[in-house]
């Protein structure tokens, strides 16, 4: 069974860091806030009712691009619902540091309503590397984590949301094109 999901997920609970009010005014900074990412991926039947795969997901949302591989189960739960759970390794920019980086781990638990709609709990845990521009006021995060809650559509509807993502973007670059970046 081929998989195509589109996620939309909003960070529950992230790690944050304070600015040191002695060089700079203060401001609180989350290593992670929300996003929507792509999952491509296969499963195989292994006996009635349970699957295994494998999946790639990637996901965009302002600075913090995210790319992962991860192991994936599922089991059904009668003729509609199924839970799904995927782990695996993650690497993934961190919001509000200047563009700090880092490898890490994903995982996932999603309770499938119907083959096009999924309730989704997620949590990352990177650790970034250096900031490679920290600016005069650097944001590190030694070890960056969160909790997400969302929606995750299935194959059909992920296709569906992608084309309308990218039908706003194209107006948008359009927009652009046409009344020029001061309008």
């Amino acid at each position: 069974m081929w998989l195509t999901e589109l996620s939309v997920v909003t960070a529950l609970a992230a790690s944050t860091r304070t600015v040191d009010p002695q060089t700079a005014p203060v401001e609180v900074y989350r290593a992670f806030g929300s996003h929507l990412s792509w999952a491509v991926g296969h499963l195989w039947r292994v006996r009635s009712g349970w699957w295994v795969g494998a999946d790639v997901h990637a996901g965009y949302f302002g600075p913090a691009e995210r790319f992962a591989v991860r192991l994936r189960g599922r089991r059904f739960l009668g003729e509609t619902h199924a839970l799904d759970l995927a782990v695996g390794p993650l690497w993934a920019v961190l919001e509000g540091s200047g563009q700090a980086r880092g490898p890490g781990w994903t995982a996932d638990a999603r309770l499938a309503l119907d083959e096009r709609v999924a309730l989704t709990l997620r949590f990352d845990r990177v650790v970034p590397d250096e900031d490679p521009d920290p600016g005069p006021f650097p944001v590190t995060f030694p070890v960056a984590q969160a909790v997400y809650g969302g929606v995750t559509l299935g194959t059909t509807a992920a296709l569906w949301g992608t084309a309308a993502v990218g039908g706003v973007g194209l107006l948008y670059v359009l927009a652009y094109a046409v009344l020029g970046p001061d309008s």
